[in-house]
């Protein structure tokens, strides 16, 4: 019995310990296709506009996961692009912020879903 136990709490375990994977190349792939290099305005090379958009992306899914809703972050988005345009970049639109937010779900956290 007690092996029985055991071994229902190593499954509960092994499930509760596999995280959903993320897709940070999907990610990165549709934040190009939404026409932002940079989320936080760190231009430059690739590798360095990369992992500023996946660091946005992961500050979404972590504001998701603490109660953020999703019209919460966009609107907190759109508030921070602003921050962009002190950069002399181009703030970020409703529409790319909505689908930055859409992408980070379906690619980062799919659990938000």
């Amino acid at each position: 019995m007690r092996a029985l136990v055991a071994a229902g709490l190593g499954a509960v375990a092994i499930m509760v310990a596999a995280p959903a994977s993320a897709d940070d190349q999907g990610f990165l792939d549709a934040m190009d296709e939404l026409g932002i290099s940079s989320y936080h305005g760190h231009v430059g090379d690739n590798a360095t506009e990369d992992r500023s958009n996946l660091v946005a992306g992961q500050n979404i899914c972590n504001n998701l996961h603490t109660g953020y809703s999703v019209l919460d972050e966009q609107r907190m988005l759109l508030i921070n692009s602003h921050t962009r345009h002190a950069m002399d970049q181009d703030p970020i639109t409703p529409a790319q912020v909505s689908g930055m937010v859409d992408a980070a779900r379906r690619f980062l956290c799919p659990d938000t879903l």
